[in-house]
């Protein structure tokens, strides 16, 4: 093949360098889309964000997405540290800091202030990491609580550097200098455990929480150079991030050289320390992480480890723990202890030289992590770490020390925590633990903890980004395919190359030239080097006779397994090609007769006439007349038309809802969604005001949506209502916003944004007035959902009576309800769902999902059905699921059907017909009423984003309802006769211009 790339031939040196260059390319394209996965971690090495400006990893609100998860911190309290339970809800969240926009807080340390220290006793302080989102950069935020850790106040920023991801804030005050440290980790943006160098941080009591700075190496000589530029620094660091939220914050910015004064060597106590001024390890260029540590007899125990990343991206990285200790200040000399080897033991730690091995600590497995602060309990070291199994945070350990002196150190374990269960905020994942005694309360324990209910942040990257990673993995297969046929088509060319060139060598060697063979002339040169090229493979067959004869038995069988393989594919290609050759006959002599030649040519007409006709129909809706076509309604365990015996009337009915207003709301994740439901309202409903609940929009949809006509954006109020009611996903929301919009509007219609309206509203206007609430029938019943019975029967008290009266009766969609103020609906089916909305426990039962529970569906339909209301409207009448049972022509009504679930499907006929406010409206983020904060997670579009799913469902459902339609259009075969017609008037006019010119 070598030869063949750079031989000389047809086209010159020139193709074959264009061959070499084509080869040598293409095996270094499936080279770099073979390592791809292994590299950077789900994204790959060639990453989406590569090819755009915009951030692909995260978005640039509040609690936007981060692929390491979204992780919150909650209390961790009980009678005693082995028995602690972890809070409900979360403590400190995403949305709860206000500095800047991040995505997560998680490895959190709390300071109670202690006898000695001079700052306010009922002020609990809590610093922990948390994810910039402008930077991408995590950096150290502060809360402080004065109810005793009941609620937080994000304060700011502790410390930030725009070079280094700062975690694991771990805060200590230190009585012989009276400074308060830090000793955070910190590492390269993007590089993970490792990679900064130890540092410390100091600050006073007047400063604190803020005013950190870097701590010298040697403390009897601070620089002031220094530290007024690391004060500079982070007054850029605070301008960048917005307004201070404190007195001190202000004091900072304003006055850094204030704080350095302040702060300077006069005021710090270094009587405790060493002679010559060093503290710490004594190399401080090591990357220490996750280092706590705790005061015991006039001694500091320090706990920390050597994080050392593996070579290999897809390999972890290695541990090798370590203990030092400190006497009087921690800001002294850090000695190692004796009981510390080189390397990381399995569970516990190695002994040095001379000193008797440690016991593994209870079977763990793997490094141990840091996992939060070290306190003294019943007289024993107890410490948290993490035994990293599937992740480093599947389970947090409480280590006991039942042996710590001068020369030996032994832990076992006290107890082992787990992540929650179901949808709780810790589902998945617990982190750093900070637990105390509680001040004024004897026997009593209480901390914090962080959490995450992800084991990852993989939810996001099947959203944002699995689509770019199929189509790499269906680029390198189809590299590797198309390389393969190109080595293998060079191969055999570069072999018959070369045999030809010998065989012509060895002819031209037996015959000189000027002489003739047997035969004379060029018969005879032929005759010789086919001879020539026979004798080679002669010899190559004795070759490997020659070869086989050692083994005679084996040879003979050899050799008949061949000769039945070689009859076998003798017969099998005689018999494909003699078949071959006949299918080819007999379909020349068919093609050449006039009937068939004029039916292809029919087929050929007929096929353009619909390509046309289709065009036409895609391009110009409403240029193609297509009516609304009756279709039969699948059957129903009961009657899609139900109507009660006996329909209940509201005594107050009828009602005025003239003024109704259509509600409307959705996150992020819908926004193209909700565009084709306003598009659709603006042409059917042009006077009827729109209102909009911000359930999760980014700054930049909250600022388009502002500028829609006839269009007025709410602000949900999540904080006031339960943590669960931000999940998404259980639809907590919906009877809260219901009830958030009566108390607004008198008459008030929601809409899910998945819909869409084709007629007027008019039939559901007719029956709001007359009950004071309507809905629409859907598929489906209680009895089909077994967490009906198991929670939402029992919170609502029902009977067996009436459960057994409603269970069969169809559901009532919650994606379409409207409630008037004042009406008994009001109060019969809207309150009893709001309570249901308000307890965990109906709304999102453990092991709740679509197949099991229909939410807050479940809640009205029961109370519709138990209350005889008849104001669901049948369904395939006035609402359907089958977007093909509407007018092809979106400007065409579709009535009686009203109202049709669009859903995913595509395309959206209205999403580009939204129009916008008058001139004078600008789509500025910036001048967005309220400070957009992303909704939590939403699973409910994960499976959606699959490159299959789109491709199957989406797009392949959108060309089912297609060819349905079309078939049933009649302006769609009148333009396909259309067309067919003036192809054959084409064709008879070319074959008559044809016939007078012969």
């Amino acid at each position: 093949m070598a030869r063949f790339l750079s031989r000389t031939h047809r086209g010159g040196p020139t193709v074959s360098l264009y061959w070499l260059v084509y080869v040598i390319g293409s095996i270094l394209m499936l080279a770099v889309l073979i390592l791809d996965p292994y590299i950077n971690k789900p994204s790959g090495w060639i990453a989406l964000e590569l090819f755009t400006k915009k951030p692909v990893r995260h978005g640039v609100d509040p609690c936007s997405w981060d692929y390491e998860g979204s992780w919150k911190i909650g209390s961790f309290s009980g009678p005693s540290p082995t028995a602690l339970n972890i809070s409900e809800a979360p403590l400190i969240t995403c949305a709860d800091v206000t500095s800047t926009s991040v995505s997560f807080v998680r490895t959190p340390f709390l300071l109670i202030p202690g006898s000695g220290e001079h700052v306010d006793p009922l002020e609990w302080t809590v610093f922990y990491e948390m994810r910039n989102l402008q930077t991408f950069n995590s950096e150290i935020g502060v809360s402080v609580s004065r109810d005793g850790g009941a609620t937080w106040q994000h304060v700011g920023i502790a410390l930030a550097d725009p070079r280094l991801s700062l975690s694991s804030p771990f805060v200590v005050y230190d009585a012989p200098t009276k400074l308060y440290v830090m000793l955070p980790d910190s590492s390269l943006h993007g590089s993970g455990r490792g990679g900064g160098a130890f540092r410390a941080f100091v600050t006073t009591a007047k400063e604190f929480p803020l005013g950190w700075r870097p701590l010298e190496r040697s403390l009897g000589r601070p620089d002031p150079v220094r530290m007024r530029r690391n004060m500079a620094g982070e007054a850029t660091a605070r301008s960048r991030v917005g307004q201070p939220l404190t007195t001190a914050w202000r004091r900072l910015r304003t006055d850094p050289d204030h704080v350095t004064h302040e702060s300077s060597s006069a005021d710090w106590d270094f009587d405790d320390v060493d002679a010559d001024g060093s503290w710490g390890p004594p190399d401080h260029s090591v990357r220490l992480n996750g280092t706590t540590a705790v005061f015991v007899d006039g001694s500091w125990w320090i706990f920390t480890s050597v994080i050392r990343p593996s070579m290999l991206p897809w390999r972890p990285p290695s541990a090798t723990p370590l203990i030092y200790t400190a006497e009087g200040s921690l800001l002294s000399r850090w000695l190692p202890h004796p009981s510390v080897g080189r390397q990381p033991s399995v569970g516990g730690w190695t002994s040095a030289p001379g000193a008797a091995t440690a016991a593994a600590v209870g079977g763990m497995e793997g490094p141990l992590f840091s996992g939060g602060r070290p306190f003294i309990w019943q007289d024993s070291i107890h410490r948290w770490v993490h035994g990293c199994k599937s992740h480093c945070s599947d389970e947090l350990t409480l280590l006991r020390a039942t042996v710590a002196n001068a020369t030996h150190f032994q832990e076992e374990v006290a107890a082992t925590y787990t992540p929650g269960v179901d949808r709780s905020w810790h589902s998945r994942r617990i982190g750093h633990a900070d637990v105390q005694p509680r001040p004024g309360s004897v026997g009593q324990w209480w901390g914090i903890l962080s959490g995450d209910r992800y084991a990852d942040g993989m939810h996001h990257f099947v959203v944002h980004e699995l689509w770019f990673v199929e189509l790499k993995a269906s680029l390198r297969d189809l590299v590797a395919a198309q390389l393969a046929v190109v080595l293998v088509a060079v191969a055999l060319h570069a072999a018959t190359e070369a045999q030809r060139a010998d065989c012509s060598g060895a002819g031209r060697g037996r015959h000189a030239p000027g002489t003739s063979g047997v035969d004379g002339g060029s018969d005879g040169s032929d005759a010789a080097a086919d001879s020539s090229c026979c004798r080679h493979d002669a010899s190559l067959r004795q070759w490997v006779v020659q070869l086989l004869s050692r083994h005679p038995v084996v040879l003979s069988r050899v050799i008949g397994a061949a000769e039945v393989a070689a009859g076998w594919s003798h017969a099998g290609v005689a018999r494909m090609g003699a078949v071959w050759e006949v299918i080819e006959t007999r379909a020349r002599r068919i093609a050449a007769q006039p009937r068939v030649q004029f039916f292809a040519h029919a087929m050929g007409a007929c096929a353009m006439g619909l390509v046309v006709a289709a065009t036409v129909m895609l391009a110009l809706p409403s240029a193609v007349p297509c009516p609304r076509w009756m279709v039969v309604v699948r059957p129903f365990t009961s009657p899609p038309q139900y109507v009660p015996p006996q329909p209940f009337v509201d005594p107050a009915g009828p009602f005025d809802v003239s003024n109704l207003t259509i509600v409307s709301g959705c996150t992020m994740s819908f926004m193209d969604r909700l565009e084709n439901l306003v598009g659709s309202l603006q042409y059917w409903e042009p006077h009827t005001p729109i209102v909009l609940y911000d359930l999760g929009f980014t700054s930049e949809q909250l600022a388009q949506i502002r500028c829609w006509r006839g269009v007025q954006v709410v602000r949900f109020p999540y904080e006031e209502y339960p943590p669960h009611v931000r999940e998404i996903n259980n639809y907590a929301f919906k009877p809260l916003v219901f009830e958030h919009a009566v108390k607004r509007y008198p008459a008030m219609l929601w809409i899910d944004c998945g819909l869409e309206v084709r007629a007027s509203l008019d039939p559901m206007r007719a029956v709001l007035a007359r009950d004071g609430h309507v809905s629409a029938q859907q598929s489906g019943a209680p009895l089909d959902f077994p967490y009906t019975e198991m929670y939402a029967v029992p919170f609502f008290k029902l009977s067996e009576q009436e459960y057994d009266r409603v269970k069969n009766l169809p559901f009532c969609a919650g994606g379409l309800q409207g409630f008037v103020r004042g009406a008994a609906s009001e109060q019969l089916l809207l309150s009893p769902a709001v309570a249901c909305a308000m307890e965990a426990n109906c709304t999102s039962p453990p092991g709740h999902s679509r197949s099991n529970y229909m939410y807050d569906q479940t809640s009205f339909t029961l109370h519709i059905r138990l209350h005889n209301y008849s104001s669901c409207l049948p369904r395939e009448q006035f609402c359907t699921s089958a977007v093909k049972k509407l007018t092809w022509d979106p400007t065409a009504s579709s009535a009686p059907i009203v109202v049709a679930s669009r859903r995913h499907r595509w395309p959206k006929p209205y999403q580009h017909r939204v129009a916008s406010a008058p001139a004078g409206c600008s789509p500025d983020p910036a001048s967005n009423p309220w400070r957009s904060v992303s909704s939590e997670h939403p699973e409910t579009v994960t499976k959606s984003s699959s490159l299959l799913f789109k491709i199957s469902f989406v797009y392949g459902q959108a060309a089912g309802d297609f060819i349905v339609q079309a078939s049933c259009c009649l302006g769609f075969h009148l333009v396909a006769q259309g067309v067919l017609v003036a192809a054959v008037r084409g064709c008879a006019a070319v074959a008559a211009v044809a016939y007078r010119c012969l």
